[in-house]
């Protein structure tokens, strides 16, 4: 399958902390992708429903509901869960496995925040949107 050219890719990051916003859209801006964000999950339901993006980069840990809620959310709407999704959080993968491994939701990738770097997260971008 062809990926879509990075310009025309609409990725949206769920990220509580603007500075790692800041940091992951010039990663990706940099690479020619577009990129939205919101840093609570019922503002990305919204931004998801409204525009829906070719890919979703989440944080598990959300201030109100937490990125797991997220995810079930998503899967709750047939054409959004075919959105593929990368983890990126500080929260070890131990414990939410279940949901890593739930083939409903489209999660390609999970990535430690600590040990990502921006080549990771590039990397894990490109791969996602080849799949």
């Amino acid at each position: 399958m062809l990926s879509k050219k990075p310009s025309s890719t609409n990725v949206l990051v769920v990220e509580p902390d603007e500075l790692l916003v800041k940091t992951y859209r010039r990663i990706l801006n940099d690479s020619g992708y577009y990129v939205r964000s919101s840093t609570n999950a019922q503002d990305a339901i919204i931004d998801i429903d409204s525009t829906k993006p070719d890919l979703i980069i989440v944080e598990i840990q959300l201030r109100l509901h937490n990125g797991i809620e997220l995810l079930n959310e998503i899967l709750s709407y047939p054409d959004l869960s075919e959105i593929p999704i990368i983890v990126l959080t500080y929260v070890p993968e131990a414990s939410f496995s279940s949901l890593l491994n739930d083939k409903q939701l489209k999660i390609v990738k999970y990535l430690h925040k600590s040990q990502a770097t921006h080549q990771d997260i590039l990397f894990a971008v490109q791969e996602a949107l080849a799949q």
